[in-house]
């Protein structure tokens, strides 16, 4: 199922991927571990870079990008590996940080949409 994102018209996530490798069952699980990980570690990935943790912003980021592209978070794809790619140069920019926000405001739209579709 494909949930569209009213702010920017694009998919918001895509669970096309999960459903094919998956039963319903597996499916969700995959969902209830990415409401418990993924919205958390984003937030733990911008209170990190406010501390300049250069290292837990990549190591995190890492983590959770698995989850992000099996939800098929596509808006998300390429921030996860330009946080990465930054967090290597241990600086703070303004680039980073918007991408982190958007990390966060994605990944928690998506845990609550799923929450509400899913009843989870």
């Amino acid at each position: 199922m494909i949930q569209y994102n009213k702010q920017s018209g694009g998919a918001l996530y895509d669970l096309s991927k999960l459903k094919k490798i998956g039963s319903e069952d597996f499916v969700k699980k995959m969902l209830q571990i990415f409401i418990k990980e993924v919205p958390p570690s984003a937030t733990l990935i911008k209170v990190a870079y406010d501390g300049r943790d250069f290292a837990t912003v990549k190591y995190l980021t890492h983590r959770i990008r698995p989850s992000i592209q099996n939800m098929g978070i596509e808006q998300l794809y390429n921030e996860v590996n330009e946080i990465e790619n930054l967090a290597d140069i241990e600086e703070a920019s303004p680039m980073l940080e918007r991408m982190i926000e958007k990390l966060e405001t994605i990944t928690h739209q998506v845990a609550e949409k799923v929450k509400a579709e899913y009843n989870l």
